[in-house]
């Protein structure tokens, strides 16, 4: 993982910076993706509802939970899509349920 990342205004190469060596390395690129992992934050429903081995709230179509009146949507969820505007339709779902 790096702990600091530098792009280039033209995209032409990554720069990163690792945790434990503190080297850098340099890579060519023609293209970028930059993707953010993030780690759900479902502690305080871990003993209330299914969780799957990544910490995601195991949900159905309607976003309901194994827990009976508990529902969850957005990036918490097990739903492979994690975007702004899917979390907020989601939220929709789960208020109209």
């Amino acid at each position: 993982m790096a702990s600091q990342l530098e792009i280039d205004r033209l995209y032409s190469h990554i720069g990163a910076l690792a945790n434990s060596q503190q080297e850098a390395a340099i890579v060519p690129a023609s293209q970028t993706e930059v993707i953010v992992e993030q780690v759900p934050n479902s502690e305080i429903v871990k003993d209330l509802v299914k969780i799957d081995a990544f910490g995601q709230i195991i949900v159905d179509k309607f976003s309901a939970t194994s827990h009976l009146g508990i529902f969850a949507a957005g990036d918490i969820t097990d739903d492979p899509f994690k975007q702004n505007n899917i979390s907020a339709g989601d939220g929709v779902k789960a208020a109209l349920s």
